[in-house]
């Protein structure tokens, strides 16, 4: 069965996230998986629990609020934690051991912009080329704007 990724990340974004990917699961019949992202300080800590801590009061009632909206939608939800040194390697190792088809993730900041927009682009490019789908949610939804109109100087508003 096919699995759809969901980061862990700030409140509302992954609110939204998990509206996004459960409306998804729901038409494609998949699970959704929550992804709970832990950074490890040295790569022989991967795979312990050295450095996993566990969640807070304010993770666990936020935990619940998630499980409920999965459940409003009927499918499938479980959380997994992920231990990860190198961030974009951990999403992609991720999304094929879950078997996940799209990734909904929000990359850490970087003190340098041009740095997160390369791991978000490799990472897009890693995902591609396992013809996997990644939504970051980052960018503004367009619409069209209107076209321009050319009025003779004669005509213009009076």
């Amino acid at each position: 069965m096919e699995s759809i990724l969901v980061q862990m990340a700030e409140t509302h974004w992954t609110e939204e996230a998990l509206h996004l990917a459960c409306a998804m699961a729901h038409t494609t019949h998949s699970d959704v998986i929550l992804l709970r992202m832990i950074e490890t300080q040295h790569l022989s800590w991967l795979g312990t629990s050295y450095g996993a801590e566990s969640f807070s009061p304010e993770e666990s009632a936020r935990l619940w609020d998630y499980k409920a909206i999965a459940e409003r939608y009927g499918v499938e939800f479980s959380i997994q934690p992920l231990q990860w040194v190198s961030y974009v390697d951990a999403m992609v190792e991720a999304s094929e051991l879950m078997n996940a088809e799209v990734i909904f993730a929000s990359l850490p900041e970087s003190r340098i912009p041009l740095w997160h927009k390369f791991q978000v682009w490799e990472l897009r490019r890693q995902l591609t080329q396992r013809h996997r789908t990644l939504y970051t949610l980052d960018e503004p939804i367009r619409t069209p704007l209107p076209a321009p109109q050319i009025v003779p100087l004669n005509q213009q508003a009076s």
